[in-house]
């Protein structure tokens, strides 16, 4: 995952080549571009979009308003760094970087748990949920996911089921584990497995915990691994169900009757990001994300979200680029500071965009080129294996965010 802050520039108004001004029956030539505002007419976009999509309207189809519900669940589901800041470094799972909104298909469940596990979340009234997952590499990892059930009738059913799910089908190891039942600290109602295994080619052990716990209409599932202890993977889980219920309990969720409602772009910013190539369309791009949910895809979510709160980072948009509205211009200068910092400390410094003051672009080691930049009161980062074909997306999204 890369970060996902960028760098600021004041946009200035202004005059294009060709316009003038009389003044006292005398030619004036208009006066250029003032230094470090940018000149629009002088960005090469290539053949990327500078027009903002037309307004994309509601979800029309359940399943659409069902994906994009998980994605507005994302801002109340607990990061693993909220439990242990040293919880930072990418866990990918499924097809997602460390994260992903769970549509209401149960089969997407099999992402990160066994199949058994999911038909067990089916079987009992199955919405959609939200998954998150970070790791400190060979020490701990913590899975924190959110499914939403019918009812809470339906959601202690499920956890119950699931967890005799999971243990009734272990994951298959060498030699053969079998789960057992472990108390939560402070949570008596949770349905807890455990079980450890040796990590092949190391002299390492991990210790897992499995819970699954029924809180209101949600199951709150997390996979805890420790190389410490079975008591270290379950400090873990009860130290989440400790910030995770009261956390989901601010969601007002939406009545799934009333799913196909729900707008594609409720902010309007989607439709001025970079236009996600159709093959390259997944279930974490086309997507809008509060501040805290925009944190589950951040490289470093603790820096970046003390950065997001002084920059006043209220919606957060992920198309074929990211982009941040913060609360004005200044705050905008203020986060790309930040992101620059960041990203020197990934790589080496690349040529800017050209003709575009204020921006930054840098080498990741053999991965491509991230570059970062500010219009107005928005932010926006771009990633490419090539250098100018991140130059010529960032100049079309500054076009685009700046239109009129």
């Amino acid at each position: 995952m890369r970060s996902a802050y960028v760098p600021a520039l004041v946009v200035i108004a202004v005059c294009l080549a060709g316009c003038s001004n009389a003044v006292d029956g005398t030619a004036q030539q208009a006066a250029g571009p003032a230094p470090d505002t940018v000149d629009v007419a002088l960005l090469d976009p290539g053949n990327y979009s500078t027009e903002p999509l037309d307004p994309m309207g509601a979800a029309e189809v359940p399943a659409a308003g069902a994906l994009l519900e998980a994605v507005r669940m994302a801002d109340f589901v607990v990061g693993p760094w909220d439990v242990d800041p040293a919880l930072v470094e990418a866990n990918p799972f499924g097809m997602s970087p460390g994260a992903m909104p769970l549509k209401g298909d149960p089969s997407v469940l099999q992402a990160i748990t066994v199949s058994e596990v999911a038909e067990a979340a089916g079987q009992h009234n199955y919405v959609n949920g939200f998954a998150t997952s970070r790791q400190v590499k060979g020490q701990k990892v913590l899975f924190n996911v959110v499914l939403r059930m019918a009812d809470p009738q339906s959601a202690t059913a499920a956890a119950a089921a699931m967890a005799q799910a999971a243990q009734d089908n272990p994951v298959e190891l060498t030699p053969p584990v079998t789960l057992t039942r472990i108390a939560i600290p402070g949570h008596p109602q949770a349905n807890a497995l455990t079980h450890s295994y040796p990590e092949y080619g190391t002299e390492a052990t991990w210790h897992a915990v499995n819970a699954f716990t029924a809180h209101g209409p949600y199951v709150l599932m997390q996979r805890a691994q420790s190389t410490e202890s079975s008591d270290a993977a379950a400090a873990l889980v009860s130290r989440t169900l400790d910030l995770q219920g009261p956390r989901i309990d601010e969601f007002v969720a939406t009545d799934p009757a009333q799913f196909p409602t729900l707008p594609r772009d409720a902010s309007g910013l989607l439709a001025k990001a970079l236009p996600v190539v159709s093959t390259d369309i997944n279930v974490n791009n086309n997507a809008t994300f509060g501040a805290h949910a925009a944190l589950h895809y951040q490289s470093d979510p603790v820096h970046t979200g003390a950065k997001f709160s002084d920059a006043g980072v209220d919606v957060v948009v992920h198309a074929a680029d990211w982009v941040y509205q913060t609360r004005d211009e200044a705050a905008a200068q203020q986060l790309v500071a930040a992101s620059i910092e960041l990203l020197k400390a990934t790589g080496s410094a690349a040529d800017p965009v050209p003709n575009m003051p204020g921006s930054h672009c840098i080498k990741v080691a053999d991965q491509g080129f991230s570059c970062t930049s500010a219009a107005e009161r928005y932010v926006f980062d771009v990633f490419s294996a090539q250098l100018p074909d991140a130059h010529q997306q960032m100049a079309a999204q500054y076009i685009m965010l700046t239109a009129e």
